[in-house]
């Protein structure tokens, strides 16, 4: 928003223009509504509306417009004025932050409107909605996120800035993040993740909250939700104020779901509860230096599948690939039994910034984070309430970080330390999978950005040691304890470079290589990962990863009404690490399980990702997007397992602007088709992996502007054909069948 003001007493004249954010052109019929007046203006051609007003006043303007999110502004204006206001249409244009003139290479993923219409989903199933992003499950309500292939300890994800620290290495652990906490997603490739802390081989996934309104009145949001698979409710509720010397946000998210279904039967033991708050705050101290405080408290109690744990050999080869779960039930339930996880993460980040002079700034940061874990298992003897694995963590980060900015470039280096320790709790009468360790890192970090006249080259480099301190005991009987240390030194280093071919074409060259040291489960787990229901066993002689990837991507809008964008990346790993499912299962005092060992092998990930919207007509759009992957162990010559099956998805949306009373109407149909992962032996996994699916579903949302409430309801259906399917990345597949169809409905009130 930009303003001009011309001085005047008495009544005055409010002049504005609404253009599109991302081509700065004018916005016709965009609905200007000010709720002290009870009166909408509508943009003509040239994206104007005026209003008559009174000197001395405050008001509310609200803005909405066919295919964009609805804003709202704090006016308080003493004289003629002229003002320009931009909105974004998220989900018809690719959605770009800019540095100037030049396209930076961060992406949003998700929008706020977005995140409101899938509040029910967790941020794994959230961002699988993107191109390029996928995920790996254990059911539902676990899931973790995949770029490219890469997923875990080689992807970070950012909370409000902090990397998220954790048990993360699970692949039944999924972030112990709320996305209702966020305003928006983005993913982040490219040089830009040099900047924090974490290996980030697949890139970042990073959750923001929007800066403050400059707004002194109290306003917020209320999400509310419904499904019917699962009978899942939930609401969330924002409150923010933004006072002269103190600005704040609030916000609650709670969650309930029971069981939930496939297309014939009911999954045992699949609920979930969530119960989460954060806290946000703004305010300048001292002498010039803007702090912010952020508080977090993420509370999850998860069920996992019942028919995923049995007690005997010979029942779990009958388990694995069986139509139908052991212990399947014909009635809904509610409850949550053993198998199921208790899962507690907290957060603290205080920073505080300081703008030297129009050059130069620095930024102070501490975090502190506690992750605790409960997993309890079906035990004998009335133990099962007593947790058989019971881990917690904290863990601290400190940062400095200066910021150099010139007319053409930006540069930032930096120094970080953080320091993590993990504590078995005794309690469990079982040895830990993982053992007792702590970790010191200190890292070392500079990036540098330079803007040319049709181009923009960025570098940078990053290093990071990781000392541990183990404390363990011998995998022989009898078990002994013993203290092991070790040492690693990893490094990285990328370049890209972005060239504008024309006003409608970029593309854009990355490559980067990065060492990573072997994570503390990939050396030292070693018995039943009670998640996802399998005995693993870690490798202590592991070398480094050392990692090359290079991508070139392709971005262009050939008319208003076509945009292409095409990403092709290859990725070379040296003793990539990976969990290799064996032959044998094996039968233990806690029943019988697969068996998964830590190895190593050169491996190499390529693929592509593209995607295509059209503009059929003035109020249709067409989207679609297709995702091809393909992972090659080179040492043994075979396929790389656990890697993404190719996807082809569509979706056509028909919208409107006004429908009686009620604004922006849309209606969408979608398509997803899963193909068979063919890239993979048969010998290679427990069971083949699953057919090819197609999954239909379908939404329709509506808003409208009552008084000083701005009201957006919505109604979806996900696998409207109630098909029956199995993902080969979702790890209970040996098991079940994946999810039926589910309606739901949800309501986001703006106040």
């Amino acid at each position: 928003m930009s303003q001009t003001a011309i001085s005047q007493s008495g009544s005055l004249i409010l002049r504005a223009k609404v253009l599109d954010a991302a081509t700065n052109k004018p916005l016709a019929k965009v609905s200007c509504f000010i709720s002290e007046l009870n009166k909408t203006e509508i943009t003509n051609s040239k994206g104007e509306f005026t209003y008559k007003l009174v000197s001395g006043y405050e008001y509310h303007l609200s803005l909405s417009h066919q295919g964009c999110e609805a804003e709202t502004h704090h006016l308080s204006i003493f004289s003629d004025t002229t003002i320009v206001f931009y909105l974004h249409h998220y989900h018809k244009h690719l959605n770009e932050v800019k540095i100037g003139a030049k396209r930076n290479p961060i992406i949003e993923a998700v929008s706020q409107g977005q995140i409101d219409v899938l509040a029910k989903e967790n941020l794994s199933n959230l961002l699988e909605k993107t191109t390029g992003v996928r995920t790996i499950k254990n059911g539902n309500s676990i899931a973790k996120p995949i770029i490219q292939g890469l997923y875990g300890n080689r992807l970070t994800i950012l909370n409000q800035g902090i990397a998220q620290t954790g048990q993360q290495w699970g692949n039944d652990h999924a972030p112990e993040i709320d996305p209702l906490a966020g305003n928006r997603i983005r993913v982040i490739k490219g040089v830009s993740v040099l900047e924090y802390k974490g290996v980030n081989m697949g890139g970042l996934i990073s959750i923001e909250a929007n800066r403050f309104k400059d707004d002194p009145h109290l306003h917020g949001k209320l999400n509310s939700f419904f499904e019917t698979n699962g009978f899942g409710f939930g609401a969330n509720v924002q409150l923010e104020k933004n006072l002269p010397n103190l600005a704040w946000r609030l916000t609650g998210t709670y969650k309930n779901s029971g069981d939930k279904s496939t297309a014939d039967y009911y999954l045992r033991n699949t609920g979930s509860r969530e119960m989460n708050v954060s806290f946000l705050a703004e305010k300048t101290l001292f002498k010039d230096w803007k702090t912010n405080l952020f508080l977090s408290s993420f509370n999850t109690e998860l069920g996992v599948l019942r028919g995923s744990h049995v007690s005997s050999t010979s029942d779990l080869n009958e388990a694995i690939g069986r139509s139908q779960p052991f212990f399947t039930e014909d009635e809904y339930r509610r409850d949550i039994a053993p198998p199921r996880q208790e899962v507690n993460h907290h957060l603290l980040k205080l920073s505080s910034n300081k703008l030297i002079d129009s050059s130069n700034a620095l930024n102070l940061l501490y975090a502190g984070q506690i992750n605790n874990r409960k997993e309890y298992d079906v035990r004998r003897g009335g133990r099962s309430e007593i947790p058989a694995l019971f881990i917690f963590q904290h863990s601290h980060f400190l940062e400095g970080k200066w910021i150099k900015t010139r007319k053409n470039s930006i540069t930032k280096s930096g120094v970080q330390f953080q320091y993590t320790e993990n504590i078995n709790q005794p309690e469990t009468g079982i040895t830990p999978l993982i053992p007792n360790y702590s970790s010191i890192e200190p890292s070392l970090f500079f990036t540098h950005s330079h803007n040319y006249e049709n181009s923009k080259f960025d570098l940078g480099f990053r290093y990071d040691m990781q000392a541990f301190n183990i404390f363990t005991t011998t995998k022989t009987i009898p078990r002994e304890n013993i203290e092991l240390s070790q040492l690693f030194h990893n490094g990285a280093a990328s370049i890209s470079y972005l060239y504008h071919l024309n006003k409608q074409t970029d593309i854009q060259f990355n490559a980067g290589f990065t060492v990573r040291n072997p994570a503390i489960n990939e050396l030292y787990s070693f018995g039943l990962h009670q998640g996802v229901a399998s005995l693993e066993e870690g490798n202590s002689n592991l070398k480094s990863e050392k990692s090359f990837k290079t991508s070139v991507s392709l971005q262009s809008t050939w008319t208003e009404r076509l945009f292409t964008e095409a990403q092709v990346y290859f990725h070379n790993m040296n003793d990539f690490i990976y969990l290799k499912p064996q032959s044998q299962t094996r039968l233990t005092i806690r029943g019988a399980y697969p068996v998964f060992i830590y190895e190593q092998t050169h491996a190499q990930i390529y693929g592509f990702d593209a995607k295509v919207k059209y503009k059929l007509m003035e109020g249709i759009d067409l989207s679609a997007d297709y995702s091809y992957l393909k992972g090659v162990n080179l040492t043994e010559d075979i396929p790389l397992i656990f890697m993404p099956a190719n996807r082809l998805r569509g979706e056509l949306e028909f919208s409107a602007s006004k429908w009686g009373k009620w604004e922006n109407p849309t209606w969408a149909i979608s398509g997803q088709h899963t193909f068979r992962q063919n890239h993979l032996n048969n010998d290679q996994d427990f069971i083949p992996a699953p057919d090819a699916y197609l999954l239909l579903g379908s939404r329709i949302s509506i808003e409208r502007q009552i008084k000083s409430q701005r009201i957006m309801a919505y109604l979806q259906v996900e696998n409207i054909l109630n098909t029956r399917f199995r993902d080969y990345l979702n790890r209970l597949r040996y098991f079940s069948d994946d999810l039926g169809r589910n309606l739901s409905v949800g309501i986001s009130i703006t106040y």
